[in-house]
């Protein structure tokens, strides 16, 4: 019994023409990559690399949104962070990394796979967050009061090493002692 002996209900044929169209699409959508796909790995190129990011400034750094230090790619126009990307230098980021020694502009045309996580695409929305702290804060009232006051780098270096009574403006903690590192 084959498929044209027995009727077609609604919703086979509505599962069907979804499943299609998905098919189709998803692979429309990795044509241009399919080839490399299924070529040995460190061969992958990324089409038109050069001519997309004309007048970019690429300049490489390390990831800090986790521990694992992976190497990052930023492209900045105008100033502005745009987009970030694996170093391809550096070897968390790539395998194999590429030599050291390799300039930026054939680094563009780079013929390795190199990735940065999804953590580390988020650096970008990091750096632009409205809620980003840029000078450091000490608190002026109660703890869980959300009191604070900006202080300078100078004072938190200072009040980080000698330490001493850092709250006696706060009432309640006018005789608290804060050990600094140098009573370490």
């Amino acid at each position: 019994m084959g498929l044209g002996d027995k009727e077609i209900s609604r919703r086979m044929f509505v599962v069907g023409s979804v499943g299609a169209a998905s098919a189709l699409t998803a692979a429309w959508g990795v044509s241009p990559w399919l080839p490399a796909m299924f070529r040995r790995r460190g061969t992958y190129t990324f089409p038109m690399r050069t001519e997309l990011w004309k007048g970019v400034d690429v300049r490489y750094s390390v990831c800090r949104q986790c521990r694992s230090d992976c190497g990052i790619e930023a492209r900045v126009f105008n100033g502005v962070l745009i987009k970030l990307d694996g170093n391809p230098y550096h070897p968390n980021t790539t395998e194999p990394h590429l030599e050291y020694a390799t300039p930026v502009d054939e680094s563009l045309r780079v013929t390795v796979p190199h990735s940065l996580c999804a953590r580390g695409q988020a650096g970008r929305q990091t750096v632009y967050d409205r809620y980003r702290v840029f000078f450091p804060l000490k608190r002026k009232g109660p703890r869980g009061s959300g009191q604070w006051q900006t202080i300078s780098w100078e004072q938190l270096i200072r009040e980080v090493t000698e330490g001493g009574y850092l709250f006696r403006h706060v009432p309640g903690e006018e005789n608290r002692y804060v050990e600094g590192f140098k009573d370490l």
